[in-house]
């Protein structure tokens, strides 16, 4: 059995506190608006206490555990503000400025557990299972006017699944599996998936060897991140299967 309780600080880099960025453009009828967010002069570290316990056995020869719980303490968390009202500004074009800026208005909390087995019911054939939960609670302080565009919560999945199997065929050859499940992230617009990925391989030296792998096997493609929020378009990971030669030195 193990515990810890530990702290930690980001320390702000000069960009939080001196940038400045469009970055969108809203309707305001009838003119269009400019969001732009700044800078913080008074930006400060983003601080975390955090409390870990775990449990480890083997209460087989062939079978172990992993058990571990943690919850966080977030203070002073970077929050989005506005500043001010919309301003009509006439250049390059007739636009209404709408300012924001960095703030440390926001404070939260983390916890969730993580437990893992390792069996070997032959030598040959080894299985891995793993699941874990996260929980988040974040919420803007007194006086924030953040819209909740700054926090985390809905970005992380809460539950993910994961079991995995590697087998040792006669002759070198090896048949591996892992089956996975992450679940929805609602900030994001993204979908929870299920994920297989498949590899038959055979080391014919003790230096080279052929491996044929599937990944994503079950659909034909899945969205793993929306990124909303960010200049980058989502991207889809697609089904594939690739032949693959090693070689060590």
């Amino acid at each position: 059995m193990w515990g810890s309780v530990s702290r930690a600080v980001r320390t702000p880099a000069r960009f939080e506190r001196t940038f400045e960025i469009n970055v969108s453009v809203v309707p305001t009828p009838p003119l269009l608006g400019l969001v732009f967010i700044e800078g913080n002069p008074a930006f400060v570290s983003e601080e975390v206490i955090e409390y870990e316990l775990g449990y480890r056995v083997q209460p087989f020869e062939k079978l172990s555990l992993d058990v571990t719980s943690f919850y966080n303490d977030y203070d002073h968390l970077t929050s989005i503000e506005p500043v001010g009202l919309p301003a009509f500004v006439p250049v390059p074009f007739p636009h209404l400025e709408i300012r924001q800026q960095l703030g440390n208005l926001l404070r939260g909390s983390a916890y969730g557990a993580e437990i893992a087995a390792n069996v070997m019911p032959i030598e040959q054939w080894r299985r891995a299972l793993s699941y874990s939960y996260l929980g988040l609670q974040f919420e803007p302080i007194e006086g924030s006017l953040d819209n909740g565009s700054a926090s985390p919560q809905g970005s992380s999945p809460q539950n993910q699944f994961r079991l995995q199997s590697y087998l040792e065929l006669s002759r070198g050859l090896e048949l591996d599996a892992t089956l996975s499940y992450v679940d929805e992230l609602p900030k994001q617009l993204t979908p929870s998936y299920t994920r297989l990925d498949l590899r038959f391989g055979w080391r014919f030296t003790e230096r080279v060897a052929l491996s044929v792998v599937g990944q994503n096997l079950p659909d034909e493609y899945h969205l793993e991140c929306g990124n909303i929020g960010t200049p980058a378009s989502p991207s889809l990971v697609q089904r594939s299967v690739f032949l693959q030669i090693r070689w060590e030195n």
